[in-house]
């Protein structure tokens, strides 16, 4: 009677096992996670093309706003956005899972609406741990370069033996947004 018992409390406890082990292997990404990233935008400057007095490189002053979007990685629709407008406040992302890397995209945009950030340079990668603290990261905003078209056009006369203008001689440049 006693051996029966023993078996008995073995098999249930292999049973419970089973079951606590098939509970870990469901899905990852159901319900709410637990989990909270803080992210900061680092913007890197872009250059000239050619040098030109007149013509800025874009930097963080050029901006107006960010768009910042969270993946999982490997996948390519956003899970979460943020629209930033003050870029020294970090971005907070809650209710992640633990244990899962995700990718954060940061977008740059002026304030006509032009995109000025480069996805390739504008992103980072990172694993979230289980952790009761937030996962703290820099994000590099990769600002594009900045080329122009400058022209000048001027009418001139050749009289004998001397040369004048007609019209003054004018110049304008073009700033090419990449």
């Amino acid at each position: 009677m006693r051996k029966t018992n023993v078996n008995k409390r073995i098999a249930y406890g292999l049973t419970a096992a089973a079951l606590l082990a098939g509970c870990a292997s469901l899905a990852p990404f159901t319900g709410e996670g637990t989990a909270t990233l803080e992210i900061q935008p680092t913007f890197n400057s872009g250059r000239l093309v050619q040098t030109m007095p007149e013509v800025r490189p874009y930097d963080e002053s050029s901006v107006d706003r960010v768009i910042v979007e969270l993946y999982r990685d490997g996948e390519n629709t956003p899970l979460k956005q943020a629209t930033v407008t003050n870029h020294r406040i970090p971005v907070q992302f809650v209710k992640l899972h633990p244990n899962t890397t995700y990718r954060i995209l940061a977008k740059a945009y002026t304030d006509d609406d032009h995109k000025i950030s480069d996805d390739a340079s504008s992103s980072v990668t990172l694993a979230i741990a289980y952790n009761d603290r937030p996962t703290l990261a820099k994000l590099p905003v990769g600002l594009l370069n900045r080329g122009f078209n400058g022209q000048a056009t001027a009418s001139i006369a050749i009289a004998t033996g001397s040369l004048t203008t007609t019209d003054p001689a004018s110049m304008s440049v073009e700033v090419l947004d990449n």
